[in-house]
């Protein structure tokens, strides 16, 4: 297994995106030190790790995810019109989905 996303937060958007990704593409992973702890100065930090056969994939949705986190603008949902923020996939009025979001790997 190899580490392919740490964050110092668990709320961090990205790291909670990454799962999903890696849920919807049937790529195992494990999520360790999910609820940031403070010991003795070391902060263990969350991290995402997946087997070594999954790891070329699991890279590109990171490196997908992070690309979208800085590009992405809030985008207008085509059913309704409602603008939604960048980060969601999914208007939250409609269910109407943002196509470009989705990552075709």
């Amino acid at each position: 297994m190899q580490c392919i996303y740490r964050t110092n937060n668990s709320y961090d958007a990205i790291f909670t995106i990454l799962q999903g990704e890696l849920e919807n593409k049937g790529i195992k992973f494990f999520v360790k030190n999910e609820y940031v702890s403070v010991t003795m100065d070391y902060i263990c930090c969350p991290e995402i790790w997946v087997e070594n056969n999954d790891l070329k994939q699991a890279i590109l949705c990171v490196e997908y995810i992070q690309n979208i986190n800085i590009n992405m603008q809030p985008w207008i949902c085509n059913s309704c019109g409602i603008e939604i923020e960048k980060q969601f996939k999914v208007c939250w009025k409609c269910g109407e989905s943002n196509e470009k979001f989705y990552i075709n790997l």
